[in-house]
């Protein structure tokens, strides 16, 4: 198993897991986690393992927070995550896709729209301009936030080409897309000085909160022929 943990300041990196790669996102983008996973599949380092996954540098604490969300998305896992038990859980059971959660099945873009008023408009105009078939409020049979998911390399690749990297071109460059996802998200958390000289944006708009949930529609795509673990 290759994970590769990102770190964005100097005084994150001690608190990474050992048994992952560190990698400095020295330059952040608006797509934060969703853009490295494309730089990396890109650059080939997806490729000599039995599965790959790019996390956070705070994914133990949002693994944690995720448990005290709504009785409807919350985590639902009973296991405390550790690197070693989780490889081995997986290795286990050999699914094509891991998770780090384990939710209940639900449309996880209509639930995004209570938080983040707009996204449901901007994603079903960009999977029809994508020519991704797929309904946009389908319930996925496993569910995916934050990225916090394995998978064999080859299915990896597959997502980040044929869903995330044209996703990602689009809001680059379609100018209809543009404006629908340069909204305000409503994310509570403040953008910093620091941060907003490196994103572009004095707030957080929408883009990151579509490719974090990206991977779901691609299951539910995909799902037929996937074999799926939780958590």
């Amino acid at each position: 198993m290759k994970i590769y943990q990102i770190y964005y300041k100097d005084e994150q990196k001690s608190g990474l897991e050992p048994e992952y790669i560190p990698y400095y996102n020295e330059k952040t983008t608006i797509y934060f986690e969703s853009k490295v996973m494309v730089d990396l599949v890109n650059q080939g380092k997806h490729k000599n393992c039995d599965y790959f996954g790019v996390l956070a540098p705070e994914f133990r604490r949002k693994i944690k927070q995720t448990r005290f969300w709504g009785p409807t998305i919350a985590n639902k896992s009973k296991r405390r995550f550790s690197p070693k038990e989780f490889e081995r859980y997986v290795n286990s059971y050999r699914p094509d896709i891991a998770t780090l959660c384990s939710h209940r099945p639900h449309a996880v873009f209509p639930v995004a729209e209570r938080f983040h008023r707009g996204i449901s408009k901007a994603v079903i105009k960009l999977i029809e301009k994508l020519k991704y078939k797929v309904f946009w409020d389908a319930k996925s049979k496993i569910i995916i936030y934050f990225n916090y998911f394995v998978a064999r390399p080859n299915i990896y690749e597959d997502y980040v080409k044929n869903l995330l990297e044209p996703a990602i071109d689009l809001m680059e460059n379609d100018r209809e897309i543009k404006k629908l996802v340069n909204i305000n998200s409503n994310y509570k958390k403040p953008v910093t000085p620091e941060l907003k000289a490196q994103i572009g944006y004095e707030y957080y708009p929408l883009h990151p909160f579509i490719c974090e949930r990206l991977i779901n529609l691609y299951i539910v795509k995909n799902q037929a022929h996937l074999k799926t673990l939780n958590w």
